[in-house]
């Protein structure tokens, strides 16, 4: 795959593939755990919404992973339509943060794109149901890896910039998951001297951002 077609990729299958030796199983969970967020909620149940909760605090270091693995042990809830995809898919992506094993995490996280995918074409729309989401997730791919074939281009005194105003932000976005800021802290970047036009058009973009979005991994330091 070329960057020129990272860049313009509507199917994840290849996308994933080019990531092989790139993806670490953090940012290949948070993959999982997005495409699972895009279950319709009549489709996922209040456990599963539980189990994606502690997933995405174990991600983000605010759980352990013996409260992740406690979860993923509770019973069932009363059958709710599609339930059995929709646990198929969150468990995976559990699985996928869960994994000592790269083989273990990269399979875990395509078995979870592939049963959304699947829930999401059987609960209507058939074929174009399941093109949606191929592209739905192609643009979760770069929202968490960014261009894996362009290294971004920070200033290097961007933490000390204004008072540190670039950290705060950083520290609103990380503590509410409002990603809101985001624009803002693109104007913040550019005025500390940032002048990476993937960078700042990523700050700036109109499509939803997610944990793990790479930007803000990468001013954390994140892999």
């Amino acid at each position: 795959m070329t960057e020129n077609q990272w860049l313009k990729c509507n199917d994840p299958v290849p996308m994933l593939a080019c990531l092989t030796d790139l993806a670490s199983y953090r940012k290949l969970a948070l993959f999982a755990c997005a495409c699972c967020r895009g279950i319709p909620p009549g489709a996922l149940p209040e456990d599963l919404r539980g189990i994606l909760e502690t997933l995405e605090r174990y991600l983000a270091g605010t759980a352990t992973a013996g409260e992740l693995l406690a979860i993923t042990r509770v019973p069932w809830s009363p059958v709710a339509p599609f339930r059995g995809m929709a646990s198929r898919a969150v468990h995976a992506a559990a699985r996928a943060a869960l994994s000592s094993e790269a083989d273990g995490a990269w399979k875990e996280a395509r078995e979870a794109r592939a049963f959304v995918v699947d829930l999401v074409r059987q609960l209507g729309g058939g074929g174009e149901a399941r093109q949606a989401e191929w592209r739905r997730q192609a643009l979760l791919l770069r929202e968490i890896f960014g261009n894996p074939f362009r290294l971004p281009e920070l200033p290097p005194a961007w933490h000390a910039w204004n008072d540190g105003t670039v950290v705060q932000i950083l520290q609103v976005v990380e503590l509410e998951q409002d990603y809101g800021q985001l624009t803002i802290l693109g104007d913040a970047l550019e005025d500390a001297g940032c002048r990476d036009v993937a960078v700042l058009a990523h700050c700036r973009q109109t499509e939803k951002h997610v944990r793990g979005c790479w930007v803000v991994d990468l001013l954390f330091s994140r892999a």
